[in-house]
C-alpha cells in the first residue's frame, strides 16, 4: 500500500489495540474481543474511503487484521505435533482455527459494508442498534459493565440480521442467527 494506508494502519492498530484491552478489562472472553476488534477494524477502514481520501481500504484492512492472525499459535501447534505432543498440538491447532475463523467473521463485515452506496446506511442502523439496546439496559438499572455488554451483543445482533440479508438475502435467517 502507499505511505498514506500505512499511517492510517498504524493509527487503527493502535486504536484496535486499545478497543482489545478494554474488551479484556470488561472480561468479554478473548474470542468475542477478537469480533468486536475485527468488526470495528473492518467498519474503521471503511471510513478514509468515504471522506474523499486517495486510499486502498483493502490495504488498510489487512493492515488492522494482521494484529489479530494466530500465527505464533498455529506454528507452535504444528512444533508440539511434530515433536508427539499431539493433544496439545491439535488443541492449538483448533484454538487458532477458532481465533482465524473470528477474525474473517468480523472482518466479513468489511466486506458486507465497503459497498459506498448503501454504507452509511448500514453504519447508521449498526450506530442506531448498539444505542438503543444501551438505552434499554439503562431503563433497566443495568449496571455499566453490563449495559456495555447489552449493547455490543445488540449491535452484533443487529449486523448478523444485515449480514444474512446480504449473503442470504434471508432475513427470517438473519433472526435466527441474531
Amino acid at each position: 500500500g502507499s505511505a498514506p494506508d500505512g499511517f492510517i494502519s498504524a493509527f487503527m492498530g493502535i486504536a484496535l489495540c486499545l478497543l482489545k484491552s478494554g474488551c479484556d478489562t470488561l472480561s468479554l472472553g478473548n474470542h468475542f474481543s477478537i469480533i468486536i476488534c475485527s468488526v470495528i477494524g473492518g467498519l474503521l477502514s471503511i471510513f478514509p474511503g468515504m471522506a474523499g481520501l486517495e486510499v486502498s481500504q483493502f490495504y488498510i484492512c489487512i493492515g488492522s487484521i494482521m494484529l489479530f492472525i494466530p500465527g505464533m499459535v498455529l506454528t507452535n501447534s504444528i512444533r508440539d505435533m511434530l515433536a508427539g505432543d499431539t493433544i496439545t498440538g491439535l488443541l492449538r491447532f483448533i484454538e487458532s482455527l477458532i481465533v482465524s475463523m473470528a477474525v474473517a467473521c468480523g472482518f466479513a463485515a468489511f466486506d458486507v459494508m465497503s459497498d459506498t452506496t448503501g454504507s452509511a446506511h448500514v453504519i447508521a442502523q449498526l450506530v442506531t442498534a448498539f444505542l438503543g439496546s444501551l438505552g434499554l439496559a439503562f431503563v433497566f438499572n443495568a449496571r455499566i459493565k453490563n449495559a456495555v455488554i447489552g449493547a455490543l451483543c445488540g449491535l452484533g445482533g443487529w449486523g448478523a440480521v444485515l449480514l444474512c440479508i446480504e449473503l442470504f438475502n434471508s432475513e427470517i435467517l438473519g433472526y435466527f442467527v441474531a
